[in-house]
């Protein structure tokens, strides 16, 4: 794997998703599949048509509990090789248009858990469309994730976060104020990650 380029990159990721591709019904072989991204991610030069071949399969399988673990450190490995905001667009998206709630929970517990490592990295107006959206789902660890993620972002946004939702429904608007009073006195984690390529190559992406 000496003296990759991105195609190369590319190509390897173009041959593990070949038929049964990112429906293998052996976990251990998707697995080996995902610590392969990963490995890529972090060592080789990966860009965004490698990242846009892997998204459907990494966030499918943010559901089984046997690959998750290693499809969420794939996901957070191409954010650190572009950027958070570049992924956690894709993975709102394909999330919301999966059928399964457990997708969408742990979705959202990724992109919580990525703001703790990255700081807030992102562009927030189209991640406030989207934690609306999750607040609105029928299953209730859907909503309570997009709740704990509101928590986390007001460790970075202060007071300031919760004008974006003043029109929810009181009920709702209760449990977000709960939620911001047991955060209140936490300070805002410092990034321990980030993009290898800076920024730039990816941080505006999608927004709007």
């Amino acid at each position: 794997l000496e003296g990759m380029t991105e195609t190369h990159t590319y190509l390897v990721v173009k041959i593990m998703a070949k038929k049964p591709g990112w429906k293998d019904n052996n976990f251990q072989v998707m697995k080996a599949k995902f610590d392969m991204v990963t490995y890529l991610a972090q060592n080789k030069p990966f860009g965004k048509k490698s990242a846009h071949c892997v998204f459907p399969g990494l966030v499918d399988k943010l559901g089984d509990i046997k690959v998750k673990g290693s499809s969420s450190e794939a996901l957070t490995a191409i954010a650190e090789a572009l950027s958070l905001n570049y992924v956690s667009l894709q993975v709102s998206k394909l999330s919301l248009e999966h059928k399964s709630p457990k997708v969408q929970q742990e979705a959202v517990s990724w992109l919580n858990n990525s703001l703790r490592e990255f700081g807030l990295a992102i562009n927030i107006k189209p991640h406030i469309d989207y934690i609306k959206t999750c607040l609105g789902a029928t299953n209730a660890g859907v909503r309570s994730g997009a709740i704990a993620l509101l928590g986390t972002a007001h460790l970075f946004l202060g007071a300031q976060l919760r004008m974006f939702f003043e029109e929810e429904k009181p009920a709702l608007l209760a449990q977000i104020d709960a939620e911001f009073e047991k955060v209140k006195d936490e300070k805002a984690p410092v990034p321990t990650r980030g993009p290898k390529a800076g920024e730039e190559q990816g941080g505006g992406g999608g927004g709007g």
